[in-house]
């Protein structure tokens, strides 16, 4: 089961993309929900591959930097390419796929706004909360952390809630640092969320 302190970090990371999934709308979450899938997909099944274009684009460049296209001869200047230490090594390919994971997805974050209306939807906030857990399913492991399953992170929380109901609140504040921690979140992400639907529906006024 999971921790109460690592639940009350992981609940706060979902309920950050779980707003900011609100506020961007279902149609810029869906798009970055296929995104992150893919870009998993791509770096997992096809990392191997991907480097290897790399390195060719790479050696490619070299080739023409060094002018290669122009010399008479370009054996030679093939030769000392091929000397060199491509991009990514062996050593280095798993913190470039990193990299490259990262960059395909904070790109089409940033670009999806300029292509689909901002639409406030709860429907977003559930699939901001999604592509949370997928990002941290994806990086968790990589950094030496584990992910936890879905099931188990439902039931740890209604435990967690279930200790609350049944406890007195005072003693529950003092004497339970962790499940007053819990608290404090519940009541920000409820407060934020009020504040949203109250602004736009002073918007809409």
């Amino acid at each position: 089961m999971i921790g109460t302190e690592n639940l009350v970090v992981l609940l706060v990371i979902l309920a950050v993309f779980g707003y900011r999934g609100y506020q961007r709308g279902v149609q810029l979450e869906a798009v970055l929900t296929f995104t992150v899938v893919g870009a998993r997909l791509l770096v997992t099944r096809f990392g191997g591959d991907l480097s290897r274009y790399v390195n060719g684009l790479y050696r490619g460049a070299q080739f023409v930097l060094a002018g290669g296209l122009g010399a008479d001869d370009p054996g030679p200047v093939l030769q000392s390419i091929q000397k060199t230490q491509p991009f990514i090594t062996k050593a280095s390919q798993d913190a470039f796929l990193v990299i490259a994971f990262l960059v395909i997805v904070g790109l089409v974050y940033w670009l999806s706004q300029f292509l689909w209306k901002v639409v406030k939807s709860w429907v977003g906030g559930l699939l901001g909360a999604l592509n949370g857990y997928l990002l941290l399913s994806y990086l968790l492991p990589i950094l030496g952390g584990k992910t936890p399953e879905a099931s188990d992170l439902a039931r740890t929380t209604t435990d967690r809630a279930a200790d609350l109901v049944g406890s007195t609140p005072v003693t529950m504040l003092t004497r339970n640092s962790s499940a007053a921690l819990i608290l404090v979140v519940i009541v920000v992400v409820v407060l934020l969320a009020a504040r949203s639907v109250q602004q736009s529906k002073g918007k809409q006024g």
